[in-house]
């Protein structure tokens, strides 16, 4: 089928979409396999966090989805992580890789690129006591850093 959506809600908010350009119905799995995969969560109705992908997964419940294929995960206040694969765990509200990952963190300075294999992150992208690295971890920071 072409032009997939499914819409998860929470009282009378969005909680987040997600759309795929086409998906197919495995029936023996209970899963749905998606190409051209974006899934957009919400806060108080207002986009937060969209995720795109080349192909994506529903998990049997959907309440899990994997995603695969130049993953890359934008929040509104610029946080950016790439990798190729990534899940997100619905039940303890993480999006997580055993891939190498790269999450980008602005501020009004400049930028740390932080590389890592096998990161949790929560859905705004944690910040520093939110991240969970698994394996190697390589931090480097581009910008002014102010002296005193």
């Amino acid at each position: 089928m072409s032009g997939f959506e499914l819409i998860q809600t929470g009282g009378n908010d969005r909680l987040w979409r997600l759309d795929g350009q086409s998906a197919e119905y495995v029936e023996e799995e209970s899963t749905a396999v998606l190409c051209g995969v974006t899934l957009t969560y919400y806060r108080t109705d207002a986009p937060e966090t969209i995720l795109t992908g080349d192909s994506g997964e529903i998990e049997p419940g959907g309440r899990n989805v994997r995603v695969w294929g130049s993953v890359h995960v934008e929040t509104m206040d610029g946080r950016v992580l790439e990798t190729p694969e990534l899940v997100w765990d619905e039940s303890l509200e993480v999006f997580a890789t055993d891939c190498v990952a790269v999450l980008t963190v602005p501020d009004s300075l400049g930028s740390t690129v932080m590389t890592g294999r096998g990161v949790v992150l929560g859905r705004d992208l944690g910040s520093a006591s939110g991240v969970d690295v698994r394996e190697s971890f390589t931090a480097v920071y581009s910008g002014v850093v102010p002296t005193e």
